[in-house]
C-alpha cells in the first residue's frame, strides 16, 4: 500500500526534508511512483479529495491519504 501525503508546498517541503522524496509532479511521476512500489508519494493538494481531482487514478489503487505535517 502507498501512503500518499498531501499538502501545500510548505508542508510538503517539510515532508522533502524527513526523507520523502517522491513529489508527483504530473501523471508519468505518479504511474512511475506506483510501478515502482513507492511507500510515500507527496502530492501538493488540500485534501484528499484534491488529490482524487487531480489524480483520478488514485480514487481505485491501493493507498492511503495523509495530510502533510
Amino acid at each position: 500500500m502507498t501512503r500518499v501525503l498531501y499538502g501545500d508546498s510548505s508542508a510538503l517541503a517539510r515532508a522533502e526534508d524527513q526523507g520523502f522524496v517522491h513529489c508527483v509532479r504530473d501523471d508519468a511521476s505518479l504511474e512511475t511512483f506506483l510501478k515502482e512500489g513507492h511507500d510515500t508519494i507527496l502530492v501538493h493538494a488540500e485534501s484528499a479529495e484534491g488529490v482524487i481531482r487531480r489524480y483520478p487514478r488514485l480514487s481505485s489503487a491501493n493507498v492511503t491519504f495523509e495530510a502533510a505535517a
